[in-house]
């Protein structure tokens, strides 16, 4: 009788654990379905770091096929930005608050996200703009079960505000080197710009 009680708990366990690790599945395809219809390239792994979702997006970006990447931990996802394994923002999702104060001083936190935006070399020898928005995933009981990641590529953004800087500077140094008064109005008649002059108001 002890036998079959033994027996019959053993065979309740493991049911109960393969309702889990379905439900724990049908939640994974949940995301993975969810986050492939975000236009942001976009990617999740679970508490041991292993890859659950990757969207086309990110396949896109990485060039790195979805079938070819999930299931697989190790930092994986870290080959197609780094060309090495090493953590990324994604994985300080985890780490300890005083860790990410010292340590990672490039990135910031918004309620419970962390946001960050580095400009990267990228295996292909591409230089990039990335920016970077993590946060944790949770179960139906607040449980922290993975994290998410999207990134979204700032390159030509960034290379634009630096032109109209460069160019704002040029202008700048043109117009302050005349010799002549100059000063310029806006539509509306009001002065917007009076370049420094070379002289003091004595001289005039």
């Amino acid at each position: 009788l002890v036998a079959f009680f033994s027996v019959s708990r053993l065979i309740h366990s493991i049911r109960a654990q393969k309702r889990a690790e379905n439900a724990l599945l049908e939640s994974e395809q949940r995301l993975s379905g969810i986050i492939d219809f975000l236009p942001d390239a976009t990617f999740a792994i679970d508490r041991q770091g292993t890859v659950i979702a990757w969207n086309h997006a990110m396949e896109e970006m990485t060039g790195v096929l979805a079938e070819d990447i999930l299931g697989k931990g190790d930092f994986e996802y870290s080959l197609p930005f780094y060309g090495d394994r090493r953590p990324i923002v994604i994985d300080l999702v985890f780490a300890p608050e005083d860790e990410l104060i010292q340590k990672y001083t490039f990135v910031r936190r918004e309620e419970d996200a962390l946001i960050a935006e580095a400009k990267l070399i990228m295996p292909s020898g591409r230089s990039c703009y990335l920016w970077a928005k993590a946060g944790p995933v949770y179960d139906q009981d607040g449980n922290i079960v993975g994290a998410i990641e999207s990134l979204r590529d700032m390159t030509e953004h960034r290379m634009a505000e630096e032109a109209i800087r460069k160019s704002e500077e040029q202008y700048r140094r043109l117009v302050d080197t005349m010799n002549d008064g100059l000063v310029v109005r806006d539509k509306y008649s009001r002065i917007s710009f009076i370049p420094s002059s070379p002289y003091s108001s004595a001289d005039i």
